[in-house]
């Protein structure tokens, strides 16, 4: 993978899961406050869109997406202790010298980080569901239903991330063991 090409990822990903915050900000504002229709005002105008909304909105997306990254980062490895885990394995794998177990690596750390990210961005999500659910009439089971699956993705997320560790390890011991059959 090129470096245009790793740098476009990390990007997108960071702002993606600044855009789960954005949105679910925006919905917990929106379900106190009911601000959707004063700013459905400013933006009817293309140059208030153009000028403002979307430079802005990327630079706080961006901004939240890395935020949650190092957050997640350090409750993770506070939580589950995986700190010296991933470094024992990355140290190991750097060692082994070989391409197919480091490019697997990469993957699955940019997999872990955005899982772990995804954790803090879905509950705000979630509250923001909760929160709009009673603007939404007769459709506020939609909100809740929306909740309850922001959670129940959220608490997925570190789980997923762990098996994609294991099923690493898992690799590399593989590898290991078939190099030293090849050695012999």
């Amino acid at each position: 993978m090129s470096t245009i090409d790793k740098f476009l990822e990390e990007l997108i990903t960071f702002l993606g899961v600044g855009a789960l915050h954005v949105l679910g900000i925006f919905l917990i504002l929106d379900g106190i406050f009911n601000i959707y229709f004063l700013i459905d005002i400013y933006v009817q105008t293309s140059i208030w869109v153009v000028y403002v909304t979307i430079p802005a909105l990327f630079i706080i997306a961006y901004f939240l997406g890395v935020l949650s990254m190092l957050l997640s980062e350090l409750i993770v490895s506070r939580v589950f202790k995986k700190g010296d885990f991933s470094k024992n394995l990355f140290a190991t794998i750097t060692k082994f010298d070989n391409q197919m177990l480091s490019t697997r690596y990469e993957s699955m750390e940019r997999i872990r980080k955005l899982l772990n990210s995804c954790m803090l961005a879905l509950p705000i999500l979630a509250m923001g569901s909760v929160s709009e659910a009673h603007n939404l009439g007769e459709s506020s089971a939609a909100g809740y239903i929306g909740a309850v699956g922001a959670i129940f993705i959220a608490i997925c997320c570190p789980l997923l991330a762990i098996k994609i560790e294991k099923d690493l390890m898992a690799l590399y011991i593989i590898v290991k063991q078939h190099k030293k059959k090849k050695n012999k």
